[in-house]
């Protein structure tokens, strides 16, 4: 996680994974609270003083504690009235909107799945939880990323931005294949509208030949009609000329075979 140089916080880039596979968390999250738990402002305010002592306290300390400073903040942002977060993280931490938000993308993105890993969430590295809980990452990389920290193993940079490019190229590459679905179809559907306007204008045109046609013009119709009906009985004829044509030219050949046969009997005899 990135801090701006006007920024007072100096939080680690990258600290050394701590093996807690066995270990319980010592330190865990403040229970979250809602609005309606506070009958009295003291009592808001009080809870307020709460999490901005426990976030400095952790700002220089675990990836567990970046999860929790997010969930302190994302509480403290719902308690606040509104246009008053950005001055109080300003008052409290000396921190901006960006990296608080840093912070806050860690608590959302693993806010389901902490109860699952709890402390393993130590073996994905500052910088690498950072990434996985930007916005834009896939949550398919989110989750192949706890399976590794289950597995034992550690996330750092590295492997967290193999993951996002992972899902990232799946995600592109599906979209293009819709993308070519779409446009498939769309050219089916433009080749039909124009074989459709096609026959159309051809049905209009007949239309219009018939209607305007003179009276002289039918005699020689159906004089063509007739001429065509013999030229496919002739056709027809031929047809069956030619296929009688070949068994006779088949039965030449079993004749012919035949024949040598019974002259080359007599010549042995």
């Amino acid at each position: 996680m990135e801090i701006s140089n006007d920024e007072l916080i100096a939080l680690p880039i990258e600290v050394k994974v701590i093996a807690t596979q066995r270990e319980q968390i010592v330190d865990p999250p403040l229970v979250s609270k809602s609005k309606s738990d506070f009958k009295t402002n003291e009592e808001k305010q009080q809870r307020l003083t709460t999490l901005a002592e426990d976030t400095r306290r952790r700002l220089k300390r675990s990836t567990t504690d970046i999860y929790c400073i997010g969930l302190n903040l994302l509480e403290a942002q719902n308690l606040i009235k509104h246009g008053q977060f950005l001055p109080w993280l300003r008052q409290e931490f000396g921190i901006g909107k960006t990296s608080a938000y840093e912070f806050i993308n860690v608590a959302k993105a693993f806010e389901s799945k902490f109860p699952i890993i709890g402390n393993l969430i130590n073996n994905i590295t500052p910088t690498a939880l950072c990434k996985l809980s930007a916005p834009s990452t896939s949550q398919a990389a989110r989750d192949e990323a706890i399976d590794i920290v289950k597995a034992g193993e550690v996330v750092d940079p590295d492997v967290a931005k193999k993951l996002i490019n992972k899902y990232k190229t799946s995600k592109i590459g599906k979209k293009q294949q819709q993308n070519v679905c779409s446009t498939r179809q769309q050219c089916d559907i433009n080749k039909v509208e124009t074989l459709t306007l096609t026959l159309g204008k051809v049905s209009q045109r007949e239309q219009m030949a018939n209607t305007s046609m003179p009276l002289s013009v039918m005699p020689q119709q159906d004089e063509l009609q007739k001429l065509i009906t013999e030229r496919d009985i002739y056709k027809a004829q031929l047809e069956v000329l030619r296929i009688a044509n070949e068994q006779l030219q088949l039965d030449i050949v079993k004749l012919r075979s035949e024949f040598k046969l019974l002259e080359n009997a007599n010549n042995s005899n």
